[in-house]
């Protein structure tokens, strides 16, 4: 809670000059109120991006169907500080719901970009509001505003094709690959798929652009320290690597995925 996991080891270990924080409004997915509402979770993660300052940054997550979501995103972009705001569709709503619409709204007046998870969901579980095809309506309806589909789809076995089917054609919509890495680095079973995930990663340059593919990592404490490590080097020596391949990424490519589109984005500078 202090953030000295994360800045302290995490970013240590893994070189990470900067994180942004994705906090998640799970409450009315429940039916239980959490002793800590979306008010109270945000006013802590500002707490945090005080505490480390130009380390630290971090977007408002609200469920949109509080009555008061509109009010919460508001204040948590003009007073809390937030970069943005993080919608979690699967506690049981889809983003091309009208409810979502004053939200994206907002962002479009404030500039601002929305962050929605797709893809996967772990708990609680409503997985087909997390298909990605849900977010293709808003970004059309909203073309102001920058769209990023939180773990791409939900990693190399996910739904990162049909993401594909339509985001590249909407040039507002970017993506990251949070929890990408846990099935990429090698292990005492298998001689792990970097290959495939370079491959993968070249076709998403291709569709999208590099510079609407941002890394991620989906920290929380108690994560396999290795593996992140793994995943972190492997955009550092992304040229280096593909090149085993037969892939060409250039060297302003390889600086945008890992960091040069969040701190555009995210505007963390």
């Amino acid at each position: 809670p202090d953030g000295d996991d994360l800045v302290n080891t995490y970013m240590s270990r893994l070189q990470l000059d900067k994180v942004v924080d994705m906090t998640i409004d799970w409450g009315l997915a429940w039916g239980d109120e959490p002793e800590w509402g979306p008010r109270e979770i945000i006013r802590h993660a500002a707490s945090l991006k005080r505490k480390y300052p130009g380390k630290v940054f971090f977007l408002a997550g609200v469920d949109p169907r509080r009555r008061d979501a509109p009010d919460i995103v508001e204040w948590a972009i003009k007073e809390q500080g937030a970069s943005g705001v993080k919608l979690w569709p699967p506690a049981g709503f889809f983003p091309n719901h009208p409810m979502c619409y004053p939200i994206y709204e907002l962002a479009r007046d404030m500039d601002f970009p929305v962050v929605v998870h797709v893809g996967i969901a772990d708990s609680p579980n409503y997985p087909e509001c997390a298909h990605p095809y849900h977010v293709a309506r808003p970004a059309n309806d909203f073309p102001q505003v920058q769209f990023v589909l939180a773990h791409a789809g939900g990693g190399p076995d996910g739904l990162w094709r049909e993401l594909l089917m339509f985001a590249g054609f909407l040039p507002n919509i970017a993506v990251d690959l949070g929890e990408w890495q846990y099935t990429l680095p090698p292990s005492d079973l298998d001689p792990g798929r970097e290959q495939e995930f370079i491959h993968t990663l070249n076709i998403f340059r291709r569709s999208l652009g590099a510079h609407n593919v941002i890394y991620g990592t989906d920290y929380v404490k108690g994560l396999d320290l290795g593996m992140q490590e793994w995943f972190a080097t492997l955009f550092r020596e992304l040229p280096e690597r593909a090149r085993r391949f037969g892939y060409k990424f250039n060297e302003e490519e390889a600086e945008q995925m890992p960091a040069g589109n969040a701190r555009r984005i995210y505007a963390t500078v």
